[in-house]
Parts: structure tokens; sequence; C-alpha cells
């Protein structure tokens, strides 16, 4: 499994997270875990920054 797949991944974990969050929010709960709100961000952050990182590096290399 290439890199490219785990940070893809971990961004749609992370995005997935956070609509979850959205959904419990618009459904009116308003004691959301604090562990789902910050998984999905942090999950989200990192993938998004290895990202970032994959494709400096791929620009690097040529």
């Amino acid at each position: 499994m290439s890199p490219l797949h785990l940070t893809v991944g971990c961004f749609a974990i992370g995005i997935t997270g956070i609509l979850v969050v959205l959904a419990l929010y618009a459904l009116g709960e308003r004691a959301i875990p604090v562990w789902l709100t910050m998984g999905s961000v942090g999950f989200t952050s990192l993938g998004f920054a290895a990202g970032l990182v994959l494709l400096w590096r791929e620009a690097r290399s040529d």
C-alpha cells in the first residue's frame, strides 16, 4: 500500500467524522463526544499535511 493511499484514507476518515459531528449537531445533539470531534479534526489535519508533504517530495524529485 502506497503512502498516498494511507494519506487519502486518513483524510477520508477525518472528513467522515466531521460530517458525523455536523449531522449530530444538526439533529439537536449538543453533547457531542470530545473524542469524536478531536479525532475527526486530527485525522483530517494529519491526512492533509501528509498529502502536502507527499506532493512537495514528488515536486522536488523531478
